[in-house]
């Protein structure tokens, strides 16, 4: 069975295959029940894919206390870099209003600007968050356990996790 890290090292490879110009979806789920394990997986993520060229490097955080009146939430996706990553922490305390907003306006900002979501939760968090926009779960490329990658895969180096010492993947370099 793969490991967390191995299943994102495989999307990443994957899309770096594909090579026809069209960026495939590198959005992801990351499940997780104490939160903290799956935006550190999310972070290393980030990191794998500017390191690919799969992305521009700017990556936003959208945090589930941020949203205090109605259009904040599609307010701060406007605020994402095209080409960039958004993290959404913990997504089953995001509010109603604010979920529907946000799902909304996500699918075309994956389709029309290239953003890569990354959703980070509960299980149950995550795919009652993604019911709310049946266009959301086909633009996802996987749901990845944070415990089948963290804590044994664990290493900090910047705010990447690499694997175990003697097993850390090389970096290929951006394609051209």
């Amino acid at each position: 069975m793969a490991t967390g890290h191995e299943k994102l090292d495989q999307i990443i490879a994957r899309a770096l295959q594909a090579g026809d110009g069209r960026k495939p979806y590198m959005s992801i789920a990351i499940e997780d029940e104490n939160g903290k394990d799956a935006e550190r997986l999310a972070q290393a993520y980030a990191q794998d894919l500017k390191d690919s060229g799969l992305s521009n490097g700017k990556v936003s955080w959208i945090r589930t206390s941020a949203f205090n009146f109605v259009g904040q939430a599609e307010q701060s996706l406007r605020g994402v870099a095209d080409g960039g990553v958004v993290i959404f922490s913990d997504v089953a305390r995001i509010p109603d209003m604010a979920r529907r907003e946000i799902t909304g306006a996500l699918v075309a900002a994956m389709e029309n600007r290239g953003i890569t979501a990354l959703f980070c939760g509960s299980a149950a968090g995550i795919r009652s968050f993604l019911e709310q926009d049946p266009g959301l779960p086909r633009r996802m490329a996987e749901t990845v356990s944070a415990l089948d990658a963290l804590p044994t895969e664990s290493v900090h180096r910047d705010i990447c996790l690499m694997k175990p010492i003697g097993k850390i993947k090389s970096r290929s370099p951006k394609p051209t």
